[in-house]
């Protein structure tokens, strides 16, 4: 998963391409005469290929013109996903400060009963 909880779909697409053919950003950008560089800020969703490197990447991996956008249904998959994902994001941060209320010194819920002085029974 990229540190980032959020990506491009052409990002995701152009990484997934990558990766299902088994090749590293090195070799790929060799191949497709880029640098290492260029791949890593696709990838990342920081730039996009312009169209004429577009279609070298779509012949690269075999595609026809245009295939290389992610597809609408793709793209809502991708972006609920992403949604999903800040979702689980803000769960954990939530319970982790639920978890870890402030002051206690994380021992967990009885031990705040164990430091509690017992009351005298009648």
């Amino acid at each position: 998963m990229h540190s980032s909880l959020t990506m491009e779909p052409l990002a995701y697409r152009l990484l997934e391409l990558r990766k299902a053919h088994g090749l590293t950003q090195d070799q790929l950008a060799v191949r497709i005469k880029a640098t290492r560089q260029q791949l890593i800020d696709w990838e990342k969703g920081r730039h996009v290929p312009k169209p004429e490197r577009r279609a070298q990447i779509e012949a690269f991996y075999g595609l026809g013109p245009g295939e290389l956008d992610p597809k609408p249904s793709e793209n809502e998959e991708i972006l609920l996903l992403q949604q999903v994902l800040v979702l689980v994001d803000e769960l954990l941060k939530l319970h982790m400060r639920r978890a870890s209320p402030p002051g206690d010194s994380g021992a967990g819920p009885g031990a705040r009963a164990a430091r509690e002085p017992m009351s005298p029974q009648s």
